[in-house]
């Protein structure tokens, strides 16, 4: 579905955003807040009222075990989150207690677990060589997800030898999305205009970030953590699944040069 009007080129790049985009954002966050919410309960610092605020802080809706598309956990590094919960509990217990309030959310915390709680959107190794063979793109991969959940994940998923950049939110020399430096600073290391790269995203944090770089094509994904009507608004293509991408990205680009 179209959501404006953009030039057709020949992309020497795709960047794709990590979940919501190459894999299932609800299956793999929900899982984790789930974890944490459910390893701070039985600690026992916060009675069912604070957990009720916890939750809702988080933007997790532990009913139906979602993520909502406006919560931190779509949009920021796992440093920032993790701040955001030691700053919370630290409000219920008192702020003489900050120090309890630290050591708690450390025996909390913990790392998505790729192998149990990745689901790719579809054959990324298919689609990847797509790009690569077929289309002469290169591909990068630019998440606010730690870098070590990242590496094992495109590992797990036997894809990590198919990407060409990888930009992480804890890569410490980059400001998070959607500050354009992170699509930058790809282009740089792969040698690629900006203007010949396409963005793919499900957030308009990803959006925000292809428009502030001028990319040549925003794709946005909205069975990620955006809405549809969010994306509209900020995407130049919106695509309903993933599986339909070969066909769109031909429709939308032109063949590579010779």
């Amino acid at each position: 579905m179209a959501a404006r009007e953009a030039r057709q080129f020949a992309p020497d790049l795709v960047i794709f955003d990590k979940d919501g985009t190459l894999i299932d954002f609800k299956f793999m966050w929900g899982r984790w807040a789930e974890k944490l919410c459910a390893r701070l309960e039985d600690q026992g610092h916060l009675n069912r009222e604070a957990m009720q605020l916890f939750t809702e802080a988080l933007g997790y809706n532990r009913t139906e075990g979602t993520v909502h598309n406006r919560s931190p956990i779509c949009c920021s590094p796992m440093h920032n989150i993790e701040e955001i919960c030691v700053e919370f509990v630290s409000s219920h217990m008192g702020s003489n207690r900050r120090d309890e309030a630290v050591e708690a959310i450390r025996k909390a915390w913990h790392m998505p677990n790729p192998e149990t709680d990745t689901r790719a959107l579809t054959d990324l190794h298919d689609l990847f060589s797509f790009l690569r063979k077929e289309r002469g793109s290169k591909i990068a991969v630019c998440t606010t997800d730690d870098r070590d959940v990242t590496e094992t994940t495109l590992a797990w998923l036997k894809v990590d030898h198919l990407v060409d950049q990888v930009v992480c939110g804890d890569d410490a020399h980059l400001p998070p999305k959607p500050n354009p430096e992170q699509i930058f600073h790809i282009c740089d290391r792969l040698g690629v205009e900006p203007r010949n790269t396409v963005m793919v995203g499900d957030t308009i944090t990803d959006m925000s970030m292809g428009h502030a770089a001028q990319v040549g094509l925003r794709i946005g994904i909205p069975n990620g953590a955006g809405s549809l009507e969010d994306l509209s608004q900020h995407a130049d293509f919106i695509l309903p699944s993933m599986n339909n991408f070969k066909r769109v990205f031909q429709q939308l680009t032109l063949p590579p040069r010779r």
